[in-house]
């Protein structure tokens, strides 16, 4: 398996309901945490605006 690295787009595994978000949204990777234990992944609206930048664990995550 690849490893997740900065600028990634992830996919989200559940749901986040206190964020509004839910499993498949696409997320982009803006930072990882030390190796790989978690990440900080921001999610847009289709216009470009932040829904949320939330910090996820491995398991809460795929590769897009």
């Amino acid at each position: 398996m690849n490893a997740i690295k900065e600028l990634d787009d992830v996919i989200l595994t559940c749901d986040l309901p206190e964020h509004g978000l839910n499993t498949g949204d696409i997320g982009t990777v803006v930072l990882v945490h030390r190796e790989n234990k978690g990440y900080e992944v921001e999610f847009l609206s289709l216009d470009g605006d932040t829904v949320a930048v939330v910090t996820l664990i491995p398991h809460q995550v795929r590769l897009a």
